[in-house]
């Protein structure tokens, strides 16, 4: 560690010390030699985030956020003692956190270790992320445990299923993003950077990564593929984006198109990019850097810049496909960020298609508009197809009743399918979605594609579904013919819920989710 810094570093993470569990601290100068418990684990894993801390210093002392995230961290530590209900899945959490952190506080500890205070700059705009994440993991999942009623315990109750890997992924990614950091602040020093940076690109075109195979089965999707395309054709300047629920075949049909002889013909570059497990801004510019094969030592210097060099040094046009945007577009600090990052990459090119899926009905809020097309469920017909040519088997009774029961959804049939054609008995399948629902559709895992109810929870626990909705959902999903505005009931909803709830605003939240719908609603 620079000399001369050492003064700078002790802010911080004399901060964060001060703030910190006292058991946590009182570890960093204790040792033993006796069998480690679950608690001292949990007790040393603690005092190591702070350890990382007060060695490193204050090197961030004038950059915004940094005392935020310690203070943050802090708060984390000590909640532990006080969690009331769902004690197990709040340790994990927190285990998470400071394991997670620990590997950031590391890099962050390279980082200052090459460049000094100065390698924090470029930090800025991630650290007040991490900020806001950690921020959101304290409001959401662990402080409402700390006194829980009955009604809370209710609504939360499909909670851990839901967040838990979601959490997860968003940490991974933090420490993807500042490990990437550190790895170009330790390649080369920020001069250097700048003057390789600086020189002519080369005139070869960078040769797009490989596009997802093209989908062997799409059935009932003639008409809304050919809409797409069509979408994409008729337009100077195409920006398409396909919208709807979780498993109705988004990403599917942005392959599809992609994979379509017109599509290959007017566009013959093509990049697509999945934001499935992307939580930032950040992380979502290196993904389309990795897709456009921009080199690394690039990624932390002005990227958005080289991003669109990249895009203009093509002399074809190019589609760009976005895949699950709404994963970092719907993180309420990210919102903002993405939209202009959208804004940057439509006014690269005038040779450029953006083609992205989100799931919900809501499109990025960008000052340029998009040409979207809401996906709706498969029709009764192309339902029973979709069940024949997966399972091997003709639909008898059974099939064809649970089928209507899945309204369409080609996830929803495609894992109904596989479970039949693995052995599994219609009337076994339909007996058992009567008596547990969603849970029954699963194939082995915990991720969307592989379980219906994963994927239903990751809409359902949104951060775009408050508690007020998910109480709101709740409710209607209790009356069997939904609820009529034009009711007495719908009139006498709202004085039944707790008091302050917003109905209105639960409910288009509700639909924006495309967790709710109109009977007679038109589809496409």
């Amino acid at each position: 560690m620079r000399p001369s810094k050492v003064n700078d570093l002790k802010s911080f993470f004399g901060t964060l010390v001060a703030h910190g569990h006292p058991r946590a601290v009182s570890l960093l100068n204790q040792s033993t030699l006796q069998p480690a418990s679950k608690l001292d684990i949990r007790l040393n894993a603690a005092g190591t985030v702070l350890q990382l801390a007060k060695d490193a210093g204050d090197a961030a002392s004038n950059v915004p956020y940094v005392k935020g995230v310690a203070g943050i961290l802090s708060q984390i530590i000590k909640i532990r003692d006080e969690i009331q209900a769902n004690k197990e899945r709040c340790d994990e959490i927190i285990d998470l956190v400071l394991s997670k952190t620990t590997i950031i506080l590391q890099s962050l500890d390279k980082v200052y270790r090459t460049n000094g205070a100065d390698g924090f700059e470029d930090l800025k705009s991630d650290l007040e992320s991490y900020s806001h994440f950690l921020r959101g993991v304290l409001r959401d999942d662990l402080e409402p445990y700390k006194n829980q009623s009955r009604l809370k315990s209710y609504i939360n109750r499909g909670k851990k299923a839901g967040d838990l890997p979601k959490i997860e992924r968003q940490l991974n990614h933090f420490a993807e993003l500042f490990s990437v950091k550190r790895q170009v602040a330790m390649s080369v020093d920020t001069r250097n950077t700048v003057a390789l940076l600086s020189k002519p690109a080369p005139s070869a075109e960078i040769i797009p990564q490989a596009l997802p195979a093209c989908p062997e089965i799409v059935i009932g999707r003639e008409a809304v593929v050919d809409h797409v395309v069509q979408a994409v054709l008729s337009s100077s300047k195409p920006r398409v984006a396909l919208l709807g629920p979780g498993g109705i075949g988004k990403t599917t049909i942005g392959t599809t198109v992609l994979h379509d002889a017109r599509i290959i013909s007017a566009y013959p570059t093509k990049y697509f990019v999945s934001a499935e497990q992307v939580s930032t801004n950040e992380l979502l510019k290196i993904s389309v850097a990795e897709s456009l094969a921009i080199p690394q030592i690039s990624r932390g210097v002005d990227l958005v810049s080289h991003i669109v060099d990249s895009i203009r040094r093509n002399s074809q046009p190019i589609i760009l496909c976005i895949d699950n945007l709404e994963t970092v577009w719907e993180v309420e600090s990210e919102q903002p960020k993405v939209d202009r990052f959208l804004e940057v990459l439509s006014g690269a090119s005038s040779k450029l298609a953006i083609l992205i899926t989100m799931r919900g009905t809501q499109e990025p809020k960008t000052s340029f508009l998009w040409d979207s097309t809401i996906l709706q469920g498969l029709d009764t017909s192309n339902s029973i197809t979709m069940f024949e040519s997966l399972s091997r088997q003709p639909a008898d009774t059974s099939a064809c009743e649970l089928l209507l029961k899945l309204s369409g959804s080609p996830l929803a049939i495609k894992l109904f399918s596989l479970m039949v054609k693995e052995g599994d008995k219609p009337s076994q399948l339909l007996s058992s979605w009567n008596e547990r629902g969603a849970k029954v559709l699963e194939i082995g895992g915990k991720h969307r594609l592989s379980s219906l109810e994963q994927s239903i929870h990751l809409s359902v626990f949104s951060p775009r579904i408050d508690d007020t909705g998910r109480l709101v959902l709740g409710l209607i999903a209790l009356m069997p013919d939904g609820l009529s505005t034009s009711s007495p009931w719908f009139q006498g909803f709202e004085s039944i819920l707790p008091d302050e709830t917003p109905l209105q605003s639960a409910l288009r939240a509700l639909r924006r989710m495309s967790l709710l719908g109109e009977i007679g609603q038109p589809s496409r």
